[in-house]
């Protein structure tokens, strides 16, 4: 039997391949944010931060936005590694879970559509993860066989705006 844990989840395409080819398998776990941003900046600072990341999605960034939102985008960097170094310090997964859970459910403006679909096609699932930035591998170490995911396209399409590596998207393979 596989024992999976997937990223970047959306709606399960490799979970429903698995289950089309009648592979045994169980799901330990997924993870994705359903496109939520989790911003860590102060609230002042996190319109700023909205606000350049749509004006480079229009390319009408000035050479000063650009100063502005790299620094930004440092400084939430910092943040969500010093959040990242906390949430491993706890004592279990479930304690990291709850944590991240808190964060987005404190900062979140809508609902998960992608989880709750994903847990409405994958009642099954375990655990679910809201993003993988604080998701602790080490936690699943000896209860998972295959670990896949699709990065996010988004930030490298032709039809989006091509802002590659300058895209939060476009690095999240690297935590993959």
């Amino acid at each position: 039997m596989i024992k999976l844990g997937t990223v970047f989840s959306g709606i399960g395409s490799i979970e429903q391949a698995l289950k089309r080819l009648k592979v045994d398998h169980e799901i330990v776990f997924a993870c994705d944010n359903g496109d939520i941003e989790l911003s860590l900046l102060e609230r002042g600072l996190q319109k700023e931060f909205k606000d350049l990341q749509t004006k480079r999605g229009k390319r009408t960034l000035s050479e000063t936005d650009t100063a502005r939102l790299n620094e930004l985008s440092q400084k939430e960097n910092l943040l969500a590694e010093e959040t990242r170094k906390y949430i491993y310090s706890l004592a279990d997964k479930k304690a990291k879970m709850d944590y991240v859970h808190a964060l987005y459910t404190k900062n979140k403006r809508r609902e998960n559509h992608v989880k709750n679909t994903y847990l409405a096609n994958y009642p099954e699932v375990k655990d679910f993860h809201w993003d993988i930035r604080f998701l602790d591998g080490k936690d699943y170490k000896g209860e998972i066989n295959l670990l896949v995911g699709g990065s996010h396209c988004q930030a490298f399409s032709t039809v989006g705006a091509q802002a590659g590596l300058d895209d939060t998207r476009g690095t999240l393979f690297y935590e993959f």
